[in-house]
C-alpha cells in the first residue's frame, strides 16, 4: 500500500516536472521577444525563436558560440558594458539604445539583463517603431508649441469646465500675470462673470455643432474678436475648445474714422486674423488654416501633401523660396512684404526644429495689410494737399504719427535734418538725430501724446537755439494720432538777448563808477535807475 502509494507520488511528481517545462518552453517560443542566456564566457546556453530571427542563425548554431562571435563589435556598446556590470553586480539592469548591425541596419532595443547561476539572462525587444512615434511626436509638440507663440492672436486652450490647459505668452500678457500662474486655473476665477458666461455658451455651440464659433464683444473700451475652435480627439468628439483672440479695437476706430471724414488717420496693422501654412523644407503642404486656403483660393482638403509652387506665381514663390532658404541657414524667423492680386500680405516664416536642432520644416504666417497700405495712401494724398501750407510758413515743420514715424515735413525741417524730403518721409526720426539729441526731441512727443496738451521746449545744437512747439493732433473721437512739431531758429534772437543783457552790464557798471549823481527817466517819467550817489 505504503509502496503503492509513493510510486503514484513519484509519478504525479515526474508528471508535474514536464509539465511545467512544456509551458515554459510554450512560454519562451511563443514571446516575440529575443530570450537568450550566456555564460562567464559570453557563449549562448539558452536562445528562443525570437533570438534566431534576431541573429539570423538557427539556435543549434548558437548554442556554445560566443555573442561576441556573432556580434564582432558588441563589446563597444552600452550594451555590452551592461552585461558586464550585472555579471560583476549579480543585479539586474535594463537597457536601450541604439545598436547598428554590419548590413547597415539600425534599430533601438531595449534589453533586460538578470544575473543567473550559469551568468546572465537577457530579454531584449526592439522598440524601433515606439523611438520613431516618440520622434513624430516631439517634432509635432514642437509644431504646436511654436504656432500658438507664433501667431499674432492671444490663444487659451481650455477643458470645457474652463480650466486652463495652455496658453500663449500674449494671452498672459493681456492677463497681467506670468504663463505660469494660469496653468491649470480656471477661468471662471480669472474673468468677469459675464465674460466667462458668454465664452462657456460659446464653447458649449461648439461642443454641439463640432465647427468653430465666431464672437466680437466690447469690454473696458476695447473690442475684441474671438473665435472658439474644437479639439478632437482620436474618436472625432470635441474634448476641448481653443479660444483664438484678437484686439480690434484699433481697426474699429479706423474703420469709424474712414467712413465719416478723411482727415488725418493713423497707420494700422488690418486687424484680421493671421493667414498659417505648415510646410514641409522642399515646400509640400502639410496643413493649413480657413484663411490661408481662402487666401490661396484651394480646397484645403485637396491641397494638403501638393507642393506650394502650384498655387503661387512663380516670382512670389521664388520670394518666398530665398526667405525660406535665409530662416534655415540663420535658424531664426524672417520676414517679408509681397503683393498678390492687388493685396499686400505681410509674412513671417519660423523655423521647426527636429530633435538634432536642425530646421525640417517651416510655419508661415501671413497676414492681410491691404487696408493698412490704402490707409497710408489716402494719409499721403491729405498730407501733399497741406504741402504748400507746410513750406509757405518760416517755421520748421514736421508730423508724426506716434512711435516717431516721420509722416511728412517740410523743406526747412529737411534741411535742417540733413536729408531729401522724400528720403526722410516714413522713417524714424531717431534715423536722423544723433542720440543724444533724439532723447530731448522725442520725449515731449511722448508727454504731450499722454497729456494731449501742446507743449514748448528751447534747445540748442551745434551753436544754433530752437524754440520748438509739439501740437497733438486728433482723431474726431479726440484720441491722439499724431504729434505736429514747429521749430523756430531763434539763434539771432538769443544773442541779441545775450548782447542787451551784456550792455545793460556795462551800463550798470558805468552808472555804479561815476561820482556824479545819475538818474535814468523814462519819457513818462518813471524812473528807470539810479546810482548810489543819487539815492
Amino acid at each position: 500500500m505504503n509502496g503503492k502509494s509513493g510510486e503514484s507520488a513519484d509519478w504525479q511528481n515526474e508528471g508535474t516536472v514536464g509539465e511545467i517545462e512544456g509551458i515554459y518552453s510554450l512560454l519562451l517560443e511563443s514571446t516575440s521577444d529575443s530570450i537568450y542566456a550566456l555564460d562567464g564566457k559570453w557563449r549562448y546556453i539558452l536562445a528562443n525563436g525570437a533570438t534566431e530571427r534576431f541573429t539570423g542563425m538557427p539556435k543549434e548554431e548558437l548554442i556554445g558560440k560566443k555573442i561576441t562571435e556573432v556580434f564582432p563589435d558588441i563589446e563597444k556598446t552600452k550594451f555590452f558594458e551592461t552585461f558586464n556590470r550585472v555579471m560583476e553586480t549579480n543585479k539586474a539592469e535594463v537597457i536601450s539604445d541604439e545598436y547598428t548591425f554590419r548590413d547597415g541596419r539600425k534599430g533601438w532595443y531595449e534589453m533586460r539583463v538578470y544575473p543567473s547561476p550559469s551568468g546572465i539572462l537577457c530579454v531584449s525587444r526592439d522598440i524601433t517603431e515606439q523611438k520613431e512615434m516618440e520622434k513624430r511626436l516631439r517634432a509635432s509638440e514642437e509644431a504646436a508649441r511654436m504656432m500658438l507663440n507664433a501667431t499674432h492672436d492671444m490663444v487659451a486652450l481650455a477643458d470645457f469646465d474652463g480650466t486652463i490647459v495652455d496658453l500663449n505668452d500674449s494671452l498672459a500678457e493681456l492677463l497681467g500675470r506670468n504663463k505660469s500662474e494660469f496653468v491649470g486655473r480656471n477661468f471662471k476665477d480669472i474673468l468677469k462673470k459675464e465674460v466667462f458666461e458668454v465664452a462657456y455658451s460659446c464653447a458649449m455651440e461648439v461642443k454641439r455643432t463640432k465647427k468653430p464659433f465666431h464672437l466680437e464683444y466690447e469690454q473696458n473700451g476695447r473690442w475684441f474678436d474671438n473665435l472658439f475652435y474644437p479639439v478632437f480627439d482620436e474618436k472625432g468628439e470635441v474634448c476641448r475648445i481653443a479660444d483664438f483672440l484678437q484686439d480690434i479695437t484699433e481697426r474699429k476706430k479706423v474703420e469709424e474714422a474712414l467712413r465719416e471724414s478723411e482727415e488725418m488717420a493713423r497707420t494700422l496693422l488690418n486687424a484680421t486674423h493671421d493667414m498659417v501654412l505648415l510646410l514641409e523644407w522642399d515646400a509640400t503642404i502639410l496643413d493649413m488654416n480657413d484663411a490661408m486656403a481662402k487666401s490661396l483660393g484651394v480646397n484645403k482638403e485637396e491641397a494638403i501633401g501638393e507642393n506650394l509652387r502650384k498655387y503661387l506665381p512663380p516670382e512670389i514663390f521664388e520670394s518666398r523660396h530665398n526667405c525660406a532658404v535665409e530662416t534655415k541657414k540663420t535658424g531664426k524667423p524672417a520676414r517679408f512684404i509681397d503683393e498678390r492680386a492687388g493685396k499686400y500680405l505681410d509674412n513671417i516664416f519660423y523655423p521647426i526644429f527636429d530633435e538634432n536642432g536642425e530646421v525640417f520644416r517651416l510655419a508661415v504666417f501671413s497676414k492681410d495689410i491691404t487696408e493698412q497700405k490704402e490707409m497710408e495712401g489716402k494719409l499721403r494724398e491729405a498730407v501733399e494737399r497741406s504741402q504748400t501750407l507746410l513750406n509757405a510758413t518760416h517755421d520748421m515743420v514736421l508730423l508724426a504719427k506716434k512711435g516717431g514715424i516721420i509722416l511728412d515735413l517740410n523743406d526747412k525741417m529737411a534741411e535742417l535734418l540733413g536729408g531729401n524730403r522724400e528720403d526722410i518721409i516714413d522713417t524714424p526720426l531717431s534715423d536722423h538725430l544723433p542720440p543724444e539729441y533724439f532723447e530731448e526731441r522725442y520725449s515731449p512727443a511722448v508727454e504731450v501724446e499722454k497729456t494731449g496738451k501742446p507743449k514748448r521746449i528751447i534747445t540748442t545744437r551745434d551753436g544754433r537755439w530752437f524754440d520748438s512747439i509739439y501740437y497733438p493732433v486728433f482723431d474726431e473721437g479726440g484720441v491722439v494720432v499724431g504729434i505736429a512739431v514747429f521749430s523756430r531758429d531763434i539763434t539771432e534772437q538769443k544773442k541779441a538777448e545775450e548782447e542787451l543783457v551784456e550792455n545793460q552790464k556795462k551800463l550798470r557798471t558805468l552808472i555804479e563808477a561815476t561820482h556824479d549823481m545819475v538818474l535814468l527817466i523814462h519819457v513818462d517819467g518813471t524812473i528807470l535807475d539810479l546810482n548810489n550817489e543819487m539815492a
